[in-house]
């Protein structure tokens, strides 16, 4: 009850008119500071996604031979739901010693873009994914399923005013490219059904629509987003495994595969909304979609199958493409609007107000605040904060 008080307070004060208030424009230094800040987190939490993400491809590998994807899909996800739900009566208990609230819970009117979220991408995508993949050869399908990463840049700009240009677009052209020649460079044929092949590409746009909407929840507590996510999708992917009679893999296996979602899915699934909290949809899919090439490379190490020189030369496409990403700079004067709303923050050059006569909170810290107008020139991502029309 002292928290929901406290947000009432903040959010009366925050209604206020602002009066003795004055906007802050900040220094160009300090902009520079703090953008290279968001951004950088953003992507190193962006590729520890991919990372973990690429890590889960040569380690499905070990217990594949004794099940089947949909089997491991469902086990994998309920892992990952398991210990973020753990971790998140963990984070409960402890907020209860702590006054400051860090993050934004889930709300009922978060409902409706959580469905989204689990119907696109964790029921629909999965099920076409599947059905696809039993009428085309590996390479087509990992060529179709790369689509996920131009769909959500594409998706982004329409919809939510998160676009790429110039240089970045040159980037996430060569990670594309770097992704795609990995997928074909195994020396499989590329083949299948038009039918199949639509599937597969049906799927990507459903993932990328979940993405897109995952940006939307980012403001959210992450721990609570890929709980849902995961919990539902695994469930759903246990019961259709049951529905069409599909066998569970024998214990030892079902125990192995429950940890490398806890640590692979879980944790990549948190990290990728966190960057999505950072950088955006776009540049977190073009990010994200140098995963591949984290698991081929760790298939050495894991599955004794090392790279080759074109594998190789595939990875460096890719990173010159995200080189490029990193150094764009997005500079140009924008307005901020008044505004009043409520995410996690510290007192950073956008949040510059006062607590008066509530509780000292430490940083960071969430509740209802306002923002005055401002007009000022700095670089910039299209995080909570730069999501505008550019002419």
């Amino acid at each position: 009850m002292e928290k929901s008080r406290t947000d009432e307070n903040l959010l009366n004060l925050a209604s206020k008119n602002g009066s003795g208030e004055t906007p802050l424009v900040p220094l160009p230094g300090e902009c520079a500071q703090h953008d290279d800040r968001h951004r950088s987190r953003g992507i190193v939490l962006g590729l520890l996604a991919a990372v973990l993400f690429g890590l889960s491809a040569p380690l499905a590998k070990l217990v594949l031979p004794q099940s089947t994807p949909l089997v491991l899909s469902s086990l994998f996800y309920l892992g990952a739901g398991a210990i973020l739900s753990v971790i998140s009566v963990l984070q409960k208990v402890c907020s209860k010693r702590d006054s400051t609230s860090r993050e934004v819970d889930l709300r009922f009117e978060d409902a409706y873009l959580m469905a989204g979220v689990v119907l696109f991408g964790g029921v629909l995508a999965p099920v076409l994914m599947l059905s696809g993949l039993k009428h085309l050869s590996a390479a087509s399908a990992s060529l179709m399923l790369n689509l996920e990463a131009p769909f959500t840049v594409m998706l982004a700009a329409v919809l939510f005013r998160d676009r790429l240009e110039g240089q970045e677009l040159l980037g996430a052209a060569l990670v594309l490219v770097g992704s795609s020649l990995l997928s074909v460079n195994s020396g499989a044929t590329v083949t299948g059904s038009v039918l199949a092949a639509l599937k597969l590409a049906a799927a990507a746009m459903l993932w990328a629509i979940d993405n897109n909407l995952t940006q939307c929840l980012s403001t959210r507590n992450p721990l609570a987003v890929a709980r849902v996510k995961t919990l539902a999708a695994g469930l759903f992917s246990l019961i259709l495994t049951r529905t069409i009679g599909l066998a569970m893999p024998p214990a030892h296996l079902c125990i192995g595969a429950l940890g490398i979602g806890a640590t692979c899915y879980g944790a990549s699934v948190v990290l990728y909304v966190y960057a999505l909290r950072y950088i955006g949809a776009a540049r977190q899919a073009t990010v994200f979609a140098t995963a591949p090439f984290v698991g081929a490379l760790m298939a050495g190490p894991i599955n004794g199958e090392w790279l080759r020189f074109s594998e190789l030369c595939a990875g460096l496409v890719t990173a010159g493409g995200l080189a490029l990403m990193m150094r764009h700079r997005h500079v140009h004067e924008h307005v901020h609007e008044e505004l009043i709303h409520e995410h996690p923050h510290t007192h950073d050059i956008h949040h510059q107000h006062d607590h008066v006569g509530l509780p000292s909170l430490r940083e960071p810290h969430s509740h209802w605040h306002r923002h005055l107008p401002m007009v000022h020139t700095h670089d910039h991502l299209p995080d909570l904060h730069h999501r505008h029309h550019h002419h």
